[in-house]
């Protein structure tokens, strides 16, 4: 599955479909900013920018951020960004919300 429809079965299954959300692999999001995803919002106007590190072998050069990551897939990333547009969670976000939003999206995309 490209990760264009990956994105939008997971706007329907999260009932974001009446947002217009836009997918760009940054490939140097990890050194810019230490994080594997990262998602800009603006909840007025249901407009989001989701910046994802794609999923390639230069994932290794930051084996520190999948670590704290353990598990993760581009699919739960990309889940985690969304999760965080469902709940209005910012980057600013305390530890707390960001756990939560890990626990509900790692929980969503399990495959059992």
């Amino acid at each position: 599955m490209t990760h264009e429809r990956l994105l939008q079965s997971w706007q329907k299954r999260l009932n974001l479909v009446d947002w217009r959300i836009t997918l760009i692999e940054d490939p140097h999001l990890a050194e810019r900013d230490d994080v594997l995803g990262r998602v800009v919002m603006d909840h007025n106007h249901r407009i989001a920018r989701l910046s994802i590190m794609p999923s390639t072998s230069e994932m290794i050069k930051f084996e520190h951020l999948w670590a704290k990551a353990a598990g993760s897939t581009y699919e739960s990333i990309l889940v985690h960004e969304l999760v965080e547009i469902l709940f209005g969670v910012s980057r600013k976000s305390d530890d707390a919300k960001e756990y939560a939003v890990n626990m509900i999206a790692n929980a969503l995309v399990i495959k059992v």
